[in-house]
């Protein structure tokens, strides 16, 4: 019944469509197409007529009654569309110049004579993208010029009002020269290959890019059914049920949704109008998968400031990753690992990591987590310890279970989260998202579970000094100033309380499962330890506010919080703060480049010392 409903769908949405068509449109061969027209023209559900070689199917007001009951009763039906060609068309839209840029995204350069342009274009070109449509406006151009001089095949449409019309008149003025599917990219993006990759490599004809909460601005928020389908997609937070996932503006349509995209926006009297709302408006019949890329690094520029980030921070974050990515054999080293025969498929898909390099391995239908240490990482961390804490913090359900460690590499392969999407310090302010890391963290701090070590925090500092000093490298002007100043303010506290701790709360180390039940991953520097280090990491590494910092410690402590608890957290904060700008500088030496990172925390803990710790 189900494929009945999805062809009479497709048909209704058109009635030319050839059988072969109807069967790329629906995912179901050309057999089974033929066998189900032919019972629906029995039952006098459809009808068929034919003008020399065309034929049109008709719904009779049978068939109208039949479709309208079932999308009544059976709000999940949907048509489910199977990629069925090769894409080698991606659509750019170019066409608006936001802020102060005055030209377009396109046109900048990442590094010397390397435009954000030369980017997409490897990044597509791999993907065997050969014919391009830039949507422009009048002024840019010399976006054409470009291309003609590096020779890329490329068609230009020009709009005359880009500054006053949506991203949907954009589209709809390609119409003539899309015939088939296409990827569809906006221009002022810059994202890790691996998120087109993932994208154009799912099987779903019609799907969008998505990834966890980034806090940038103009999100386009999404909600997902269980089967990681489209549900909702809006800009406005309030018309969401959850907070995990928003849109990023790359996404792949058939030629049949695209011209149904076209069809509604024939009538629509809003000029202002965005195409991922009628995406989202024709999703309703044919289902729009949402590739979610996890912990992904990408930026929209739209404005100086942003493009000055992309330069700083975002790009060399890129680059180090995708360095790691195609200069290590990971095939090899997992296989070797576990032992696997030598036939055995290992398919290796990047899922990100600051420290470490991360991977979503499938190895004979079954998925798994593989953890690859970063450079450097092993001078500093016990694997020892990290293994027993990891496997002990297994037993009572806070992290997943491991089925490989090596403590000599410090590889580990463990469980896979299934639909695992990692928060991010914009989705875990809401107070669900809060709510659920104050009742994991007190599961593990009230446990009786005994890690092997303790994580001796002025010991660590010590330690980064020393490695620092060691390879001559220098401290930020006014370090020992303030370590003077912080420490003389620890005489006032008590810091005396024991419990096993993760010790490393950012945001990227709490995991959602599908029925989003909360995970912990990454027990490399965990301990038994003051539980105040944890919750002073949580709000540090999100960001919390004030306001913030206090919902969450009521919502751990279940009672208003003492003022001496809240120092204590402060100086944690700051602590870690003066810690992590330490390990900053090490990284650095070792080549990683993190930007303004280390800085930024340095003087996070000056300004914590100087506003709430009164010293």
């Amino acid at each position: 019944m189900l494929e009945n409903i999805q062809l009479l769908l497709s048909i209704k949405n058109n009635s030319n469509f050839s059988q072969r068509k109807l069967a790329n449109e629906t995912g179901m061969s050309l057999g089974k197409v033929n066998k189900i027209v032919r019972e629906l023209i029995d039952d006098k559900i459809l009808t068929i007529t034919q003008k020399k070689s065309s034929m049109t199917y008709i719904l009779t007001d049978k068939g109208e009654s039949v479709l309208s009951n079932a999308l009544t009763n059976q709000s999940e039906i949907k048509i489910k569309n199977i990629q069925s060609e090769c894409i080698d068309t991606a659509v750019i839209l170019a066409a608006r110049i936001s802020g102060d840029l005055k030209k377009s995204p396109l046109e900048l350069e990442i590094k010397k004579d390397y435009r954000i342009l030369d980017r997409l274009i490897e990044q597509l070109s791999h993907q065997n993208i050969t014919k391009y449509i830039f949507v422009t406006d009048q002024n840019n151009l010399k976006l054409k010029e470009y291309c003609d001089f590096k020779k890329i095949k490329a068609e230009f449409v020009v709009s005359n009002n880009a500054d006053k019309t949506g991203t949907m008149e954009s589209l709809n003025l390609v119409k003539d020269l899309i015939d088939t599917a296409f990827i569809l990219v906006e221009g002022d993006l810059v994202v890790e290959t691996r998120a087109i990759d993932e994208l154009i490599a799912n099987e779903n004809a019609n799907a969008i890019l998505c990834t966890g909460l980034s806090g940038q601005h103009e999100e386009a928020f999404v909600d997902i059914d269980s089967n990681g389908y489209l549900q909702n997609i809006s800009k406005d937070i309030r018309q969401l049920r959850n907070l995990l996932i928003e849109f990023i503006g790359i996404s792949k349509y058939s030629y049949g949704f695209f011209k149904k995209l076209i069809h509604e926006y024939k009538y629509s009297e809003n000029e202002w109008l965005n195409y991922e709302y009628l995406v989202n408006t024709v999703s309703r019949y044919d289902a729009v998968k949402c590739v979610l890329v996890d912990n992904l690094i990408w930026i929209d520029i739209d404005d100086e400031p942003r493009y000055y980030k992309l330069m700083n921070t975002v790009y060399p974050a890129i680059k180090i990753r995708e360095d790691r990515e195609n200069t290590r054999n990971i095939q090899h080293i997992i296989s070797s690992a576990l032992k696997l025969p030598a036939d055995t498929d290992v398919i290796v898909r990047d899922a990100g990591g600051m420290t470490n390099d991360n991977y979503r391995v499938k190895i004979n239908n079954q998925y798994y987590f593989v953890r690859m240490p970063g450079v450097g990482t092993n001078e500093i961390i016990v694997r020892e310890n990290e293994e027993i804490n990891s496997k002990l913090a297994s037993t009572i359900g806070v992290t997943p279970t491991i089925f490989y460690f090596n403590v000599d590499s410090g590889i580990k392969i463990a469980e896979e989260i299934n639909g695992a999407t990692t928060l991010t310090s914009r989705s875990i302010k809401t107070r669900v998202n809060l709510k659920k890391v104050s009742k994991i963290l007190l599961k593990l701090h009230s446990s009786s579970i005994q890690f092997v070590n303790t994580y001796d925090y002025l010991s660590e500092l010590k330690k980064y000094e020393e490695i620092l000093k060691k390879q001559s490298g220098h401290f930020y002007d006014g370090y020992e100033f303030i370590k003077t100043k912080l420490m003389s303010a620890m005489d006032s506290l008590e810091f005396n309380s024991v419990s096993p701790c993760h010790v490393d709360l950012v945001p990227e180390n709490f995991i959602l499962d599908r029925d989003e039940n909360m995970y912990l991953i990454d027990w490399e520097y965990s301990g038994m330890t003051d539980q105040f280090w944890d919750l002073a990491s949580f709000c540090n590494e999100s960001h919390l506010t004030i306001e913030e910092i206090t919902t969450f410690l009521e919502l751990y402590f279940k009672r208003t919080i003492e003022k001496k608890e809240m120092q204590k957290i402060f100086w944690f904060m700051a602590f870690q703060h003066l810690l992590w700008s330490v390990w900053t500088l090490n990284k650095a030496l070792e080549g990683d480049d993190f930007g303004n990172y280390g800085i930024s925390r340095f003087k996070n803990a000056k300004k914590i010392v100087e506003e709430y710790l009164n010293v």
